[in-house]
């Protein structure tokens, strides 16, 4: 067998940005266009931090940036301030190159990341675009500006990032003119010196050696989505351990020292099983206990003392206890950085090196009509509770179609007070009625507004001088849908 494969020199153009650094392009001449098109790719570890800005004298901005770990365009074409707020993606930051696809024309947008595209209409009543300052790259000197909503400046790679044809990063090379650059920006992609590592299943860990000592200092940042699982654990080479482990979505610390009984405290309420990164870090020295969630400590005095055993277990390997599935990174034990590439092959058990390996599954949402993913590392399930649906991804209807259905399944019935849903797994919601069962005829579906009582009028001596709306227990399209469903209406 011959295979020929046939293609083109890859070309990166890459920038990287410390979350100080930052470039712009002057507009010269005022962009007022009814089309854009942007494209590029990066990588980060942060979850926030502004990567594209412009903004012009009537109103106009285009803002795009990281948030909570998704991308989120801010976009108005000027007028009256019609804010949109377009956000795609998740777990963007996770050290893995992700691809970004903007086209814009007239009102019409579509975002794409990762092939997870969004179309979208932008809000207003004007279709151009006008900018007349400057674009910004990787970040701004002032954060209080239209359309920004993060409070850091990108740190990470971008890489060949083209407005329309222009490709930003090759021509600030170029040193052209219309272009300044801010603060240490390097035009090679930097990687993490401590990247992530991924803890494929519960029986994923890693073996750290220690050193016998009367205080610990261990740290590490943390996401999962699953609720259960252990986080760290060291045998103290006296008497006694410590453990720290999240049980449904909180975290735990157990200890137990030279003779003190074992105690078990929940420092922190918050739900942490969320998929956002969450620093940690476990302080332990005579009669002081600290424990530190996203830097709120948690201190806790008491007689307490012990000595660090040899070996920390980080994310499972203990007999009896769930392991960790998910991330860490910046992993230091006993104050030192854990380079995990470095550990030998038989510390490192079953994870995965580099980057993290999470799926969100809950995003794009799979549930429909308002239904609530959750999920865990190897499934998503629908909580379609108060939304009328159920089935897998809420789609089945729990209401009958019709006044007729329902009579189908209540043949004594004659009159009932009842939902009916009357597109079935369409996007329309179920609505009140009243059904009617006459001894003959069909069934007669009876839809009631607020004001059915009798109203008095004073005051009013022209015809027509006196209006009253009448408010529908359904929407429009609900009601449209009715009558072209009826035989008549009355």
């Amino acid at each position: 067998m011959r295979v020929e494969l046939y293609g083109c020199d890859y070309v990166s153009e890459s920038g990287h940005f410390d979350g100080k650094s930052y470039f712009t392009k002057d507009l010269r001449y005022a962009i007022a266009s009814d089309s854009e098109m942007i494209r590029f790719r990066f990588r980060t570890n942060n979850a926030d931090g502004i990567i594209l800005y412009s903004r012009g004298s009537q109103g106009d901005f285009f803002a795009l940036q990281l948030m909570h770990n998704k991308l989120l365009l801010n976009i108005d074409l000027g007028g009256e301030g019609i804010l949109t707020s377009i956000s795609v993606g998740s777990l963007l930051d996770d050290n893995m190159w992700h691809d970004v696809f903007i086209s814009r024309r007239r009102r019409d947008i579509t975002f794409l990341v990762d092939r997870v595209m969004v179309p979208a209409k932008i809000r207003g009543d004007f279709t151009k675009l006008n900018l007349k300052r400057e674009i910004y790259v990787g970040g701004v000197p002032n954060f209080n500006q239209n359309g920004i909503v993060v409070t850091e400046n990108f740190t990470g790679c971008i890489e060949n990032l083209f407005v329309n044809n222009t490709n930003l990063i090759s021509e600030l090379k170029e040193r052209r003119s219309q272009y300044r650059q801010f603060g240490d920006l390097q035009f090679t992609c930097h990687y993490d010196a401590a990247p992530p590592v991924t803890f494929i299943s519960s029986d994923s860990h890693l073996r750290i050696s220690g050193y016998k000592q009367q205080i610990m200092n261990c740290s590490f940042d943390f996401r999962t989505f699953n609720e259960d699982g252990m986080l760290l654990y060291n045998k103290f080479s006296q008497q006694g351990f410590v453990k720290l482990y999240l049980q449904k979505g909180k975290i735990k610390l157990e200890i137990q020292s030279v003779n003190t009984p074992k105690v078990i405290t929940e420092p922190s309420e918050r739900y942490l099983s969320d998929g956002l990164w969450h620093r940690t870090m476990l302080i332990l020295q005579t009669n002081r206990i600290e424990l530190h969630v996203d830097e709120k400590p948690s201190i806790t005095t008491r007689q307490f003392s012990m000595l660090t055993g040899d070996e920390y277990l980080v994310g499972g390997g203990l007999y009896g206890s769930k392991g960790f599935v998910g991330c860490m990174r910046y992993i230091q034990i006993e104050g030192h950085s854990i380079a995990v590439t470095s550990l030998p092959e038989h510390r490192r058990n079953n994870v995965a090196l580099d980057a993290c390996q999470m799926a969100d599954r809950c995003n794009p949402n799979p549930c429909e009509h308002g239904g609530v993913c959750k999920q865990n590392w190897e499934e998503f399930k629908c909580d379609c509770e108060k939304t009328g649906y159920t089935g897998a991804v809420c789609h089945i209807p729990i209401n009958p179609l019709s006044c007729e259905a329902y009579k189908l399944a209540h043949p004594k019935s004659r009159r009932a007070d009842i939902n009916i849903d009357i597109d079935g797994s369409g996007p329309l919601k179920y609505f009140p009625v009243t059904c009617e069962y006459p001894f003959e005829g069909p069934a007669v579906t009876v839809l009631h507004h607020k004001n059915e009582r009798p109203t008095d009028v004073k005051g009013f001596s022209k015809p027509g001088s006196f209006i009253q709306n009448i408010i529908y227990n359904a929407e429009m399209e609900q009601i449209i849908q009715l009558v072209n469903r009826s035989y008549n209406c009355r």
